[in-house]
């Protein structure tokens, strides 16, 4: 593989896919959890290019389905909660919207 492949391959993953870095913050584990799964064979799919791993959205998406288990109904009500209201919302957009209305001001000025 050539260093224009190998570069075309990666710029491809920075966009279609995750860092270990990225992943393990998505997963809520660390880096070295995505060793050990590596080194055992568990774990979304990877591909190493270089010395960094790149593990595809695709394969992630398949991964966590896969391993996806039905919670009972505390699991279900603790994932609720941490849903975001409609007044949170509301309240996002309302500063966003701000936000947006400063910057073009300033923009302005």
């Amino acid at each position: 593989m050539t260093d224009d492949s190998k570069k075309q391959l990666e710029a491809v993953f920075e966009k279609e896919g995750f860092t270990s870095e990225e992943l393990s913050g998505v997963l809520g584990r660390n880096e070295a959890t995505l060793c050990v799964w590596r080194k055992e064979g568990m774990g979304p799919p990877w591909v190493k290019l270089g010395k960094k791993y790149h593990y595809p959205v695709s394969g992630v998406l398949a991964w966590i389905t896969a391993n996806t288990h039905p919670g009972g109904p505390l699991i279900r009500e603790r994932f609720v909660s941490l849903l975001p209201t409609e007044e949170t919302i509301a309240h996002l957009k309302r500063v966003q919207a701000e936000r947006k209305a400063r910057k073009a001001k300033k923009a302005g000025e």
